[in-house]
């Protein structure tokens, strides 16, 4: 009997290898029924299903299992752009999806979608976005026991309807509920799902103590979101009992007190941000040492109570950090130095060290050692000094760089923009330079932000800065000893927004036509030893 059920089995599936030339009749039949809902009542969408091609499984937006020719997967994202002529909003009957009963992954994100008529019957999906969409309500998910990631970020979300039911997933590993606009306190019922390893809430209005009851519980966790709402009172230590954790966003809320020490000796962690909270108290950046996964560091602080140390016992870290933000905060007291583990890491990209009253000089060696830096904050310090950059070495990737707020004092590096030639933004303002503005600045023609403002500069405008740098929409050269014809006849600055040239020695005529921007919003020339009309 058992042999003749082997047989019996094997003589199905090739079967259906022998016949399963083209897709179900009936799902073609219900792709074209899906057609028409989206085109109602006058739409062009989907124009390439139902033409030549009889063989629905080779129709764009469609999978086919190679198998059976079952339809497997629907990639019905963005219609909107295609066929929503007027932009409103829509509501999709449920029961157009219904006959495509071996379906594993249905995306619709971008399309308008406020909502579905029934519940979504699909016992085999594992995948659905529905981000970007206008939805307001979370839709039904009953039945659907075999999803696993579920897409609902960026919605219109505003309450906790129908969470209820989404506890009832008991296989769901992935919910993105960011970009909404849900208020209130997270419900403890979110505990009982202990089978997700993402999740997202950031971006909303959810506000109340940290919910301990329901997070805590999820101990499968890898990735947790909770960024950009309100949150307050402290973090409970049981978050350090989520071991897996690989992801953890608490940045931009009401959070306080101190931060848990266990917390950071998380081994899994690659990503940690807590900035931008009311943390205060102590901490040490030495019990991240045997964190060899760690990537992404983020502790800035919003009231400047917390007391970071990174020099206090030694210690060499065994992780390479792409992404470290320390700004505002009490860093290395009293010493005040700037943290000397920063000369183990080589592949930063991101480093903001802005507000931390430091001494000393400027670290050269963090260009030097680090080729694909993209972004510099060191404002609000206290660097003296030389600005002195690695002459051996160009740092092609920086498009970032902020030093404001020092004291750093004599000339520019002369050959500053071919050291950081693709610089979007140059923030120098408030030191101590002196000297010209140096002629390598025009070579930066991706420049479209520039502050020397508050400074001792001398001598006229470089002709390769207005010449070089078409990209500008900000210059700033407020309060310096420049001096000479206010608009050079050869100014080739076209996409000026704002411009401050105002308490300098510029002299002369002001003559129409030389300010060629049609852009300019504010332009500030006072306190200058100039006569004529603005320009027009």
């Amino acid at each position: 009997m058992a042999d003749f059920l082997v047989i019996l089995r094997l003589y199905v599936v090739l079967h259906v290898l022998l016949h399963a030339h083209a897709c179900w009749e009936e799902e073609k039949i219900a792709l074209l029924k899906l057609k028409d809902a989206f085109n109602y009542p006058n739409g062009t969408a989907l124009s390439y299903w139902g033409g030549e091609e009889s063989d629905c499984c080779k129709w764009k937006r469609v999978g086919c299992s190679k198998l059976t020719k079952h339809v497997i997967k629907l990639s019905l994202n963005d219609i909107l752009s295609e066929f929503w002529g007027n932009n409103n909003g829509f509501f999709l009957e449920s029961s157009l999806f219904h006959p495509f009963e071996e379906l594993r992954e249905l995306r619709l994100d971008y399309n308008n979608i406020e909502g579905f008529n029934g519940v979504l019957r699909l016992k085999k999906l594992q995948m659905l976005d529905l981000s970007f969409n206008e939805l307001t309500e979370i839709p039904s998910f009953r039945g659907m026991v075999s999803l696993k990631f579920l897409y609902l970020g960026d919605n219109n979300l505003k309450n906790w309807s129908s969470f209820q039911e989404l506890t009832t997933l008991r296989g769901l590993e992935m919910l993105d509920l960011g970009d909404n606009w849900i208020a209130g306190e997270m419900p403890p019922s979110l505990g009982a799902m202990t089978s997700l390893k993402s999740l997202s809430f950031s971006r909303n209005k959810l506000n109340g103590s940290f919910p301990e009851e329901g997070l805590c519980n999820l101990k499968n966790l890898q990735e947790l979101d909770i960024s950009q709402n309100s949150f307050k009172g402290s973090i409970p230590p049981c978050i350090s009992n989520l071991t897996s954790l690989r992801l953890l966003k608490f940045s931009e809320n009401n959070l306080s007190g101190t931060i848990p020490s266990d917390l950071l000796r998380l081994k899994s962690l690659e990503y940690l941000s807590l900035s931008l909270n009311h943390f205060e108290g102590s901490i040490s950046l030495s019990l991240f040492a045997n964190n060899s996964n760690l990537e992404v560091l983020e502790l800035g602080s919003l009231n400047n109570e917390l007391h970071v140390h990174t020099e206090n016992t030694p210690w060499k870290p065994l992780f390479q950090l792409k992404v470290l933000r320390l700004s505002n905060c009490n860093l290395n007291e009293p010493s005040r130095s700037i943290p000397s583990f920063l000369l183990t890491q080589h592949d930063l990209r991101v480093v903001d060290l802005s507000c931390n009253s430091m001494i000393g000089k400027l670290p050269t060696w963090l260009l030097k050692n680090n080729a694909r830096l993209e972004f510099l904050s060191l404002a609000q310090n206290s660097f003296t000094g030389q600005f002195v950059l690695p002459v051996d070495s160009k740092n092609l990737d920086l498009s970032w760089l902020d030093v404001s707020k020092n004291d750093f004092q004599g000339l520019l590096p002369a050959s500053i923009g071919h050291i950081l030639p693709n610089l979007w933004y140059l923030n120098m303002s408030r030191n101590s330079f002196q000297g010209n503005i140096p002629r390598s600045i025009g070579n930066m023609n991706k420049l479209h932000s520039l502050d020397l403002s508050s400074n001792s500069f001398t001598g006229e405008l470089p002709e390769h800065l207005v010449m070089g740098c078409k990209e500008l929409t900000m210059l700033k050269l407020s309060h310096n000893n420049l001096q000479g014809q206010l608009f050079p006849k050869k100014w080739n600055l076209t996409s000026l927004l704002f411009l401050y040239l105002d308490n300098n020695f510029f002299s002369g005529q002001l003559l129409p036509g030389l300010l060629t921007s049609s852009y300019l919003a504010v332009l500030n020339l006072s306190d200058n030893p100039i006569s004529g009309k603005l320009p027009d």
